[in-house]
């Protein structure tokens, strides 16, 4: 039996490889409206309402919000972009999925819920997961840790008993707040950043199989 009850992934920056493209998009969006451009370096992570005033969008004298919001959300789905997933992370899900005592696997984002589903189900890893926290989901997005707390408790597992794998200083603040053991898996934009909050810090998908002690060796990668 694993040490966890539950695993539970971000999906920006952790289960897929998307932030180039959110980039792309914002910077679009804020090239539109006039606001700041979004820092890659210091933004990662940040819900949209905590990144909203980080671009001036509170002074803009006319869009709002809403508006900002639903223009980035056009956008997305305008361009139809499928992001890839980082490496091993299919193999890793399958594998945890195959297990004779099953853990509980979720997934707990910023993102709304459509995107997370048409990215996940497009990668075919979907199904490998019990439940989706997405930002309707919730009142407070990260790094509130009611994303975690929400998705545990549907999840039916205490948050003592999950373990969390982020990217973000964001993320991980959040998982760690609703008491969760959390695995740092940087990547270019967060890799030096303040991680200091997790409990690991890996570079490599494959790295969480020792963390939670599988039995045998994952050789695929994907």
């Amino acid at each position: 039996m694993l040490p966890y009850a539950g695993i539970i992934f971000d999906c920006d920056g952790t289960l897929i490889d998307s932030e180039d493209h959110h980039q792309s998009i914002f910077d679009t969006v804020s090239l539109k409206h006039n606001l700041l451009k979004r820092d890659p370096y210091k933004h990662i992570g940040l819900s949209l309402n905590d990144l909203w005033p980080h671009l001036g969008g509170h002074e803009h004298p006319i869009l709002t919000f809403e508006a900002w919001v639903q223009d980035i959300e056009d956008c997305y789905y305008y361009n139809k972009t499928i992001c890839p997933l980082r490496p091993n992370v299919k193999p890793l899900l399958k594998e945890l999925y195959d297990q004779p005592v099953r853990p509980r696997l979720g997934c707990a984002s910023n993102s709304s819920r459509k995107y997370i589903l048409d990215n996940l189900g497009s990668q075919g890893v979907l199904h490998y997961l019990t439940l989706i926290c997405a930002r309707g989901d919730v009142i407070h997005p990260k790094p509130h840790p009611e994303p975690y707390l929400t998705i545990c408790k549907h999840m039916k597992v205490d948050p003592e008993k999950c373990l969390a794998v982020e990217d973000s200083p964001a993320g991980i603040q959040s998982a760690k707040a609703a008491g969760l053991t959390v695995v740092a898996f940087p990547h270019k934009y967060t890799q030096d950043t303040d991680l200091s909050m997790a409990d690991y810090i890996i570079n490599d998908m494959r790295e969480v199989r020792s963390i939670i002690g599988l039995p045998k060796a994952l050789t695929e990668a994907a």
